[in-house]
């Protein structure tokens, strides 16, 4: 397993380079941490962190901005509606998917001020 996290798919040298052969810039190694835990995480429990389907760099940018009184417009809702809620944004999801939509509606159950 270990092999496998480390070099990824026959498409790249390692998962530490990009499709194209470019090692990350360096200010994307401090995330180095996160992502192996969260990667871990996911292939112990099958469960993700609550967080955006973005970058780390961009999630720490955008969790600078976003807070009570924020308004957020998103296609497609998951955690990320979860960690904009958390925050006590006004979260607006647009999604096609009924089930899925009730899912997220679960999680959000308990996060004060959440209206479905």
């Amino acid at each position: 397993m270990l092999r496998r996290i480390l070099k990824g798919d026959a498409s790249k040298e390692s998962r530490f380079r990009d499709f194209e052969g470019r090692r990350p810039p360096l200010g994307a190694w401090p995330y180095l941490a996160a992502s192996i835990a969260s990667t871990v995480r996911f292939k112990l429990t099958g469960s993700r962190a609550a967080l955006p389907w973005l970058g780390y760099r961009a999630t720490r940018r955008i969790a600078r901005i976003v807070g009570p009184g924020t308004r957020v417009l998103e296609f497609g809702s998951g955690l990320s509606t979860v960690w904009f809620a958390r925050r006590g944004a006004e979260v607006l999801s647009v999604d096609a998917h009924e089930e899925w939509v009730g899912r997220v509606n679960d999680w959000l159950a308990g996060i004060p001020g959440h209206k479905a």
